[in-house]
């Protein structure tokens, strides 16, 4: 499914939201201060400034809770689409409204959440107690957490571990809908920033799966090419060149004879058909021998490749020479 509010959805949730306002409005009594941030909360909603209004509406509620509240706050995060928070503020309409919830209100929040559900994923954290959560600059929760931090699947999330208000890491995080990665906290001192990326879904086989392990290929190790690609182009350049040396030979045998039967047309036309030969086997000798001292800049002698074991030789064929290699 397109990460993306529906049409419909979003005019739907939209009506329900000024019912909600309206609701808890109600509920905000003379704290002047919550009142104020839930009248700002309304003004940037309806500016289409839905993070802002998020956080206005955090603010209400922080200063006078409110489940009412927490649809408002998950309708924002949803149209703002960060839906990770949007699932968490809907679960917790739901659970701290419990029966007073109206009954068609909460089949929209249910089939809200079920959309929601396919297009976030779970953030793992592993930590010491009292690290603070935060996600994209947003306090996601405290360790130990009560479960994975839900975030918007298929984007590159900005999360940090704080402790006394530094943080011990620093890294980005991306994950697919419905899968989950995992963060750990350094025992101390701030970690490099690095992706941590959610494993593929196992993909369904079309077929049962062999027993015998499969052969590596050539591969890239950490410090460049594997020596595989290096032999290769380096064996292709010796079987090009003995072709060319053997066709050059053979040409000026050729020429010799048309020397001695020059009327021979027949002589003549074999001696420059080999000889066109044997320029075109020079010039594919060149352009090997070109990849060949270019693979020598990037290729990984040390052995950190991860590629299977080469095998190259060289045996002789009808009209020439032939390279045979195993990989």
């Amino acid at each position: 499914m397109d990460i993306r509010v529906e049409g419909a959805c979003a005019l739907a949730f939209a009506g329900f939201l000024l019912c909600g306002l309206a609701a808890a409005q109600e509920t905000t009594g003379d704290d002047g201060k919550a009142k104020a941030a839930f009248e700002e909360g309304k003004s940037l909603y309806h500016e289409g400034k839905y993070r802002e209004a998020g956080e206005k509406f955090r603010e209400a509620y922080a200063r006078k809770p409110s489940w009412k509240l927490e649809y408002n706050i998950g309708q924002c995060e949803a149209m703002a689409k960060d839906y990770g928070r949007a699932l968490e503020a809907f679960e917790l309409y739901l659970a701290d409204g419990g029966d007073e919830v109206p009954a068609d209100r909460r089949e929209e929040v249910l089939s809200e959440l079920r959309r929601l559900r396919d297009m976030v994923g779970d953030l793992k954290v592993k930590g010491r107690d009292g690290l603070d959560v935060e996600v994209d600059g947003a306090m996601r929760g405290r360790t130990p957490l009560p479960g994975p931090v839900p975030i918007s699947a298929g984007l590159t999330h900005d999360v940090r571990l704080l402790s006394g208000g530094k943080a011990i890491l620093s890294t980005r995080v991306l994950v697919r809908g419905g899968a989950s990665t995992e963060i750990e906290a350094p025992v101390g001192g701030l970690a490099a920033p690095e992706i941590a990326r959610a494993p593929a879904k196992p993909a369904r086989p079309s077929k049962p799966a062999s027993s015998e392990p499969a052969q590596a290929g050539a591969q890239a190790g950490e410090g460049g090419l594997s020596p595989t690609y290096f032999w290769v182009a380096l064996g292709a350049t010796a079987a090009l060149g003995a072709g060319t040396v053997g066709l050059g030979v053979a040409t000026d045998s050729k020429v010799s004879d048309v020397k001695k039967s020059p009327d021979d047309q027949g002589l003549r036309d074999d001696a420059k058909a080999m000889q066109a030969g044997a320029y075109a086997l020079l010039g594919l000798t060149g352009a090997a021998a070109v990849t060949t001292v270019v693979l020598v800049l990037f290729t990984d002698f040390g052995g950190s490749g991860k590629g299977g074991e080469a095998s190259l030789s060289i045996a002789p064929a009808p009209g020439g020479l032939v390279l045979e290699g195993r990989f």
